[in-house]
């Protein structure tokens, strides 16, 4: 097994592998920087409602109403509310935190957009909270990248966001350190380098069964959903785009289902990773939805 620290946490996992290592930019004294992925196979990242109710209640009483709240989502009920400014290369950033009861993330600069009528009373939010987590399994595996070796050469090219430094010691032994970046900015950081970025299908599958919603083209989104407690991968496409989309993922091995009434699309149950990959060229401007 391996682990990999946040800071001062240590989060230890049932196996943490390195998938690629690539160098990205070498110095004439023998230094380099690379670019290295590892897998994470992590516990799951679990918030108790309870939990939830405090952080909105105490982000209400702090910057008033409207800043904190709890919504129901096409991807399931979320919480939202903002967090203490962050002072990021000498500009203030408000920031907001969008929580579900699986993941969590954080948003500069604006505030997640929902509706009044989206609104969640406290024990319509409890009830779906729990649901979801109930179907929550305890494991799920994650992509790690790390910007390793030498960082301030190539300092002003990484995001502008709050860094963040982990250690990582892999099954085999082998210790790292590095900045991480998020899946969606090492595509653009490596673009920088004029280096094209080759995106992985098994590790975009990794992405959204870890709570990741992949927004592609066009408006539509991938996710994963529970169906009569069942985990699938689910393509979610404007809703004057089902028919289309019904073809294009049958196409690639997946199914159309009716949910309540509803035309629902699902990627191959068996074999999910050879439906992206046959959806490949509709997965061309990968954005993630916070």
């Amino acid at each position: 097994s391996g682990s990999y620290d946040l800071g001062v946490q240590t989060v230890r996992g049932e196996s943490i592998t390195k998938l690629s290592e690539q160098i990205i930019r070498s110095y004439d004294d023998g230094g380099s920087t690379s670019y290295i992925k590892v897998r994470a196979i992590v516990p799951a990242k679990r918030t108790s409602f309870g939990l939830a109710h405090n952080l909105v209640a105490a982000a209400l009483k702090r910057y008033g109403e409207g800043e904190a709240f709890f919504a129901a989502d096409p991807d399931g009920v979320v919480a939202v509310y903002r967090v203490a400014d962050m002072t990021v290369r000498g500009r203030a950033r408000c920031c907001y935190r969008v929580l579900t009861p699986t993941a969590s993330r954080l948003v500069a600069e604006w505030m997640p957009h929902y509706r009044t009528d989206e609104y969640l009373e406290d024990d319509v939010a409890k009830l779906a909270w729990d649901a979801e987590l109930a179907t929550a399994g305890d494991k799920t595996g994650t992509i790690v990248h790390l910007i390793c070796g030498r960082i301030l050469p190539i300092y002003d090219l990484l995001p502008e966001t709050m860094a963040k430094v982990v250690t990582a010691t892999l099954d085999d032994g082998e210790r790292l350190i590095g900045r991480v970046l998020a899946p969606e900015e090492i595509e653009k950081f490596l673009a920088k380098l004029d280096i094209t970025f080759e995106r992985s299908m098994s590790d975009l599958l990794d992405e959204i069964k870890s709570g990741k919603v992949i927004l592609i083209q066009r408006g539509v989104k991938i996710k994963k959903s529970y169906v009569d407690g069942v985990l699938k991968i689910e393509v979610v496409p404007p809703r004057h785009m089902v028919y289309d989309w019904t073809t294009v993922v049958r196409n690639a091995g997946g199914t159309m289902e009716r949910i309540d009434y509803q035309a629902r699309l699902f990627l191959n149950d068996a074999d999910p990773v050879s439906s992206l990959e046959a959806l490949r060229d509709k997965i061309t401007d990968v954005a993630y939805a916070a």
